[in-house]
């Protein structure tokens, strides 16, 4: 004669093999996203850094065309100490002094990104305008006038200012502290982890490098 089951001896060992399913599918679930996250990490911080250059690439391309379609030169003023920056139009006081007013809204680079005065690998691909120091211009706000550097356009879109021979901008993940730009892990930031913007002196075009 066949033995009848245990109802709730076949109901036990029901859910403990659904207990084990659930544990070994939670534990398939867990080793994938250990391997999924950092390539999806990788991947966002690429696509805001990308994000960041295309935006600033953007900005000086509009402030060159400002200078073309006004024709009368304009600036851009660099904050290095909190990645904002705006168009400026140069004034000359009574005094014959000049100084840059800012006459654009103030831009901020997305959240995460920074501007670093970090030096190029190669010093034949140019000079960053943050260690430039023929850069800097003086810059008249509600709080009073700061030094900043500055990219200056002419009449015909060309790059007036500064004089060196290829000014460069320097973009990286990152925040700042005491006023310095630093890495997730709290160093400087080394030339191949930024993303590297140039300025063609002689039309002003904004050049994203690979």
């Amino acid at each position: 004669m066949k033995s009848r089951s245990n109802p709730r001896h076949d109901y036990a060992q029901w859910q403990l093999a659904l207990s084990l399913f659930e544990t070994l599918l939670s534990l398939s679930i867990l080793a994938t996203l250990a391997v999924l996250t950092p390539a999806a990490l990788s991947t966002l911080e690429s696509w805001r850094g990308l994000t960041a250059v295309q935006q600033v690439a953007a900005d000086l391309e509009a402030a060159k065309m400002l200078a073309l379609s006004k024709q009368q030169p304009f600036w851009v003023a660099f904050s290095g100490a909190d990645s904002a920056y705006q168009v400026c139009q140069l004034a000359t006081e009574a005094d014959g002094s000049r100084r840059l007013l800012p006459v654009g809204p103030r831009r901020q680079l997305p959240t995460g990104q920074v501007l670093t005065a970090t030096a190029p690998a190669l010093a034949s691909a140019g000079c960053n305008l943050l260690l430039d120091e023929t850069a800097l211009m003086p810059v008249h706000f509600a709080t009073g006038t700061v030094h900043l550097p500055c990219l200056g356009f002419g009449l015909a879109g060309e790059v007036i200012h500064p004089p060196t021979s290829r000014p460069l901008l320097a973009l990286a993940e990152g925040y700042y502290r005491q006023g310095h730009a630093r890495n997730t892990q709290g160093r400087p930031h080394r030339a191949e982890a930024c993303r590297w913007l140039a300025l063609h002196r002689h039309t002003g075009t904004p050049l994203i490098l690979p």
